[in-house]
Formats: C-alpha cells, structure tokens, sequence
C-alpha cells in the first residue's frame, strides 16, 4: 500500500485523445473495470478517474509529495475534489501514470 493525496495545481485535465475519460484510461490501462472508490471504500460503479500524488511522511510528522508523477486511481465524484486533501492508500497496482 501507499499513500496518496488528489492533485492540485497545474496538471492535465483532458485525457489522451483515443480515450473517453481519466476512468476510461485507468479502465484500459488495468484490464479491470471498477466496483468501488479507492479513497471513500463506497461501491458504486459511478467514479471518476481521479489525478493524486504519492505522498510518505518525513520524520518531522509532516505529509511530503515522493516524487512528481502524477497517478489515475478509480474515486467517487464526491472524493474527487482537489480541495479534499485527505490522505488516503492504495494498492500500488491501482496507480496508472499520468502520460
């Protein structure tokens, strides 16, 4: 497992163009389709492709980005909000790089 934040800043919106959406893009990256949000654990099959960051935390106790790239996890529109800067994990096999 590791632990990741939504995006926020400068990152791009519009998925690659021979995909529908992030979640299409996740979809096809994965072979999987699906069932619940990575960030809420809600079944539901309405999620989004949502952009986050891995995150670790420092020996100071405080949350630090691990890297720039930038990752599509499968979240719920409620949870896909870059002002939602909970922290939250996931199997590193749910993360697909943003190209």
């Amino acid at each position: 497992m590791v632990y990741v934040i939504n995006a926020t800043g400068n990152y791009p919106k519009d998925c690659p163009p021979q995909y529908d959406s992030w979640i299409d893009y996740w979809i096809k990256k994965r072979g999987l389709i699906p069932e619940w949000c990575r960030h809420c654990k809600t079944n539901t099959k309405e999620l989004d492709g949502g952009h986050v960051r891995i995150v670790e935390q420092g020996p100071d106790g405080k949350w630090y980005y691990k890297g720039e790239t930038l990752y599509i996890v499968p979240i719920c529109r409620g949870c896909n909000n870059p002002n939602n800067q909970e922290i939250f994990s996931v199997s590193e096999t749910d993360l697909v790089p943003v190209p």
